[in-house]
């Protein structure tokens, strides 16, 4: 069984495509909510402060991690469940948005934060399903 890229001391391939779809989707819905979301960064600037900017770099770390773990899982171990949930989750809020009405532009970015503010649970579901799923194949 190979290492982890985190674990071998060095950064593979797989960590660094995972990590930058991670972070892809975090420029991406800053970038559309400044251009679509009527973002202003004047506001947001004006409303700064130490409590913000820790909430932000939270949101922003849970956000990288739950897009990236589940493929880094699938890469370095072959672990489907924690793939599946993330596709799950990604439906589940679509449907929420759909069902209600809410896929507008005015809603999609609050709907999107709390979608991620549920992110540790997501990474709770990833670790126990990929922990079974992993013991199931190995055969304990």
């Amino acid at each position: 069984m190979r290492l982890p890229g985190f674990l071998s001391g060095r950064l593979t391939n797989e960590w660094v495509s995972a990590i930058g779809l991670g972070v892809l989707v975090v420029v991406v819905y800053v970038v559309a909510g400044l251009l679509f979301g009527g973002w202003s960064i004047t506001e947001f600037i004006n409303h700064l402060s130490v409590e913000t900017v820790g909430w932000l770099l939270v949101l922003t770390v849970s956000t990288i991690a739950v897009v990236a773990i589940p493929i880094i899982a699938y890469r370095q171990f072959n672990l489907v469940i924690p793939l599946v949930v993330f596709g799950l989750v990604v439906l589940f809020w679509l449907g929420i948005a759909v069902g209600n009405g809410l896929l507008m532009v005015e809603t999609i970015f609050g709907l999107g934060l709390y979608a991620i503010g549920l992110g540790p649970v997501y990474l709770l579901v990833y670790l126990g399903g990929g922990s079974v799923e992993f013991l199931v194949r190995t055969r304990w």
